[in-house]
């Protein structure tokens, strides 16, 4: 879960023996729920056990396994657009540490110059 302004994103997680894709909104200032409609040349596959962060109005969602795969893939959201872009981390020195489920940067600075060097 990740919260950007008055909105909780809730990305995958594992249900009722069922790995999941959708991405929810929750509005805290109505709880309202909503299922999000996203775009993208490539979207995250459905997935648990996933680190997420907010940066702005930027979601990162890196890693997870599924019943055939454990993840180590970068997906950035714009939740103003709702359109995923996938970071390529191969054939680099990019390299996420993944602690308690959650990703490392603190600041935008940090993440674009680790991005950018790859």
């Amino acid at each position: 879960m990740d919260l950007i302004a008055d909105t909780i994103f809730i990305f995958g997680g594992f249900y009722h023996n069922n790995f999941l894709e959708t991405l929810y909104a929750l509005n805290i200032g109505t709880l309202e729920v909503m299922s999000l409609e996203t775009k993208g040349k490539y979207v995250p596959d459905r997935r648990a056990y996933h680190g997420s962060t907010v940066i702005g109005q930027l979601l990162f969602i890196y890693g997870g396994l599924n019943e055939r795969n454990i993840f180590n893939d970068l997906f950035i959201l714009d939740t103003i657009k709702l359109m995923w872009t996938k970071i390529s981390l191969s054939n680099s020195l990019f390299i996420i540490i993944k602690i308690s489920n959650h990703l490392p940067w603190k600041d935008v600075h940090s993440l674009i110059m680790t991005i950018s060097s790859c």
